[in-house]
């Protein structure tokens, strides 16, 4: 067809480059946008003003736009889409950009690992009981037991002391992490703990 006889092509958009990645997004106009990074994890759901509004691509990045310049936008992970391996310290962030200009929110991973940790005590080698409080020594970290003396522990390093409390007793737990699987959910036990009784 001679040119004049062809339909009109165009799109509108914007293409922006943040922190060394390229996105299309809706046209940016009269408003702020954010660069989202959840280092390490697809997938991973987004609200933003507490709606969902998409994903973290393959590399753990998106890109939101429509933030409101000078005023405080809430940024949040979906806990449903965290693998039960993920360990952060916070799910929710608050950001206010000038106007017209990009942030960098950035959703700190927790280095530690985690691990489920079966828990008996010494009297009967029955299971320790619901509720027992442990504490990661040298963290202000601290977990329950819960059914069948498991307790799920995060942030743990290769070699870990843990106490466990219940009523008036306590017994300490010295927890040695595997070296393989570093991305799995360690299970380790069942584990003596001595001194405490229900």
């Amino acid at each position: 067809f001679p040119s004049h006889d062809r339909p009109p092509l165009g799109a509108k958009g914007s293409l922006v480059v943040m922190g060394g990645n390229f996105f299309a997004s809706r046209t940016i106009q009269n408003n702020s946008f954010a660069l989202v990074d959840v280092p390490g994890y697809a997938n991973v759901g987004l609200s933003f003003q507490g709606n969902s509004c998409g994903y973290t691509n393959k590399e753990g990045k998106a890109f939101l736009t429509g933030l409101q310049p000078y005023q405080e936008n809430h940024i949040q992970l979906d806990p449903k889409t965290l693998p039960l391996n993920a360990a952060f310290d916070n799910l929710d962030q608050i950001v206010v950009p000038s106007a017209n200009t990009g942030v960098k929110v950035v959703f700190p991973v927790n280095q530690g690992r985690t691990a489920l940790i079966q828990i008996v005590l010494d009297e009967d080698k029955q299971a320790a009981p619901i509720g027992a409080e442990i504490e990661l020594l040298g963290t202000n970290k601290t977990f329950f037991v819960a059914r069948k003396g498991l307790a799920f522990v995060t942030d743990l390093q290769a070699n870990n002391h843990l106490r466990m409390k219940w009523r008036d007793k306590a017994c300490d737990l010295a927890i040695a992490m595997p070296v393989e699987k570093q991305d799995d959910i360690t299970r380790i036990g069942p584990v003596m703990c001595m001194g405490v009784t229900r």
